[in-house]
């Protein structure tokens, strides 16, 4: 998706493959509201299981998720769930979410950010979130990126620590 004002409603994403954003793959100047998620099995080969933002320095990008999100059974190499790598992106979780069964088989077991300007997430339920090598819920070489984590459970493990992968 490219420069879009986007509402998706009662949204599934079931068993998505891609090299990049198993779901869905972002570019600069797009705003995308997704209300009532359900992701079950999305995969990316590189990296974000379900999104990958691309770069874009010139516009925002603004991704918000509405309703009860259910986020389950995703993987990648980086970012089991996002993938975010644009100082302009803001990542918009503030509802109650169930994020499952994630699997990063290197950084960031659900979120790899490499660069983002905001990060909210409230309320999260996150279990069985696997990470290899950094960064077991989120993993982060951006310095300017702030975040905001509320009332959020986190159940998430570095594999390289625990001996195997799930």
């Amino acid at each position: 998706m490219s420069s879009t004002n986007t509402v998706l409603n009662g949204v599934q994403f079931k068993g998505n493959q891609a090299v990049k954003g198993g779901g869905l793959y972002l570019v600069g100047g797009s705003t995308l509201t997704i209300n009532d998620l359900n992701v079950d099995g999305s995969q990316a080969t590189a990296d974000g299981g379900f999104l990958y933002v691309e770069n874009s320095a010139a516009s925002a990008i603004n991704l918000a998720l509405t309703g009860s999100p259910v986020i389950k059974n995703t993987q990648a190499t980086n970012g089991g769930v996002f993938y975010i790598d644009s100082s302009n992106a803001y990542l918009d979780l503030r509802v109650p979410s169930y994020i499952t069964n994630i699997n990063a088989s290197g950084k960031g077991g659900i979120a790899y950010i490499s660069k983002a300007s905001k990060v909210d997430i409230y309320s999260g339920t996150f279990t069985n979130v696997y990470s290899n090598s950094s960064g077991s819920m989120i993993y982060s070489i951006s310095s300017a990126t702030v975040y905001t984590i509320k009332n959020t459970i986190a159940s998430c493990f570095l594999t390289s620590f625990l001996g195997t992968y799930p």
